[in-house]
């Protein structure tokens, strides 16, 4: 039975039929190279399993190694009792244990014994990056653990106020949310306010800037950030209205994102309460 117990890499021999040449040199029991006169039909880095002295049933040892040049180097010996051979010694490509053994003992590194594959196999190192296409997932698989998208949401109950005529913060900045964005570009935004504004006819806005990976000013409605506004009714300043909507945002750079709510008015003064925001990048 071949002793493959220092044998640890290197498993599949190439095999080449009708390969025999000799030894260069006297190779000493146990050596690790053994030096040859031809190693043709094999290429640098091919593993193989060779005979030498096959015709002798006292001297027949099988070994295996890694070709490089003239010589097979990295080599173990596996079959036949370790002894010096002569320059000269005839070294053939025979059909051993030694192969079965070997292929055996590289299988068993990723399968069980029943031919079913080890769970310890297949790891994230192994696989090749990109390597794993959606036909190859099946449906119950794709559990909200594995749906996890880094959504953010921020929320200010504080009622406060704007004059400002271009988009500003309120004096509460905490109405804002930091997220990955993906390969896909994309995320979904949605804000929310509830407020009024104290002068009659005047508009209220709300939008949101992006900064970060991808700077958007707010109220660029083409790009994402559109003006979600109120007009007060005549007669009614200082009565509460909602203010919300959920946007698409395309086109964002991936990488870590800011989006940050801004507020301003035509006239008048605003009040925002009850801010929220959430983003989710898809």
């Amino acid at each position: 039975m071949p002793d493959l117990s220092s044998v640890t890499t290197n498993f599949y021999a190439t095999s080449k039929e009708g390969f025999s040449t000799t030894t260069s040199s006297t190779v000493l029991s146990g050596a690790v190279t053994v030096p040859l006169n031809s190693t043709s039909g094999y290429v640098d880095g091919d593993v193989v399993s060779l005979t030498i002295d096959p015709a002798s049933a006292s001297t027949k040892q099988i070994f295996t190694g890694t070709v490089s040049g003239l010589n097979i180097i990295n080599v173990k010996w596996t079959e036949g009792t370790n002894q010096d051979h002569a320059a000269g010694s005839l070294v053939v490509d025979y059909v051993s244990a030694t192969h079965q053994a070997l292929q055996t003992k590289g299988n068993l590194v990723h399968a069980n014994a029943d031919g079913t594959l080890k769970s310890s196999a297949v790891t994230s190192t192994a696989l090749a990056d990109n390597s794993v296409t959606t036909a190859k997932i099946l449906n119950s698989n794709v559990t909200p653990d594995k749906l996890a998208t880094g959504a953010a949401k921020a929320y200010v109950a504080t009622g406060e106020s704007t004059s400002s005529t271009t988009y500003t913060d309120l004096t509460t900045t905490t109405d804002t949310v930091t997220v990955t964005v993906g390969v896909n570009g994309v995320a979904l935004v949605s804000v929310f306010a509830y407020g009024n504004n104290n002068s009659n006819n005047a508009i209220s806005y709300l939008s949101f800037a992006v900064s970060g990976a991808t700077t958007i000013s707010a109220g660029v409605g083409a790009s994402g950030t559109p003006d979600i506004l109120v007009q007060q009714p005549s007669g009614q300043n200082g009565n509460n209205y909602t203010y919300s909507a959920t946007i698409l945002v395309t086109g964002l750079t991936p990488g870590s994102t800011t989006f940050k709510m801004k507020y301003k008015v035509s006239g008048g003064t605003g009040l925002f309460n009850q801010r929220y925001i959430s983003v989710v990048p898809l």
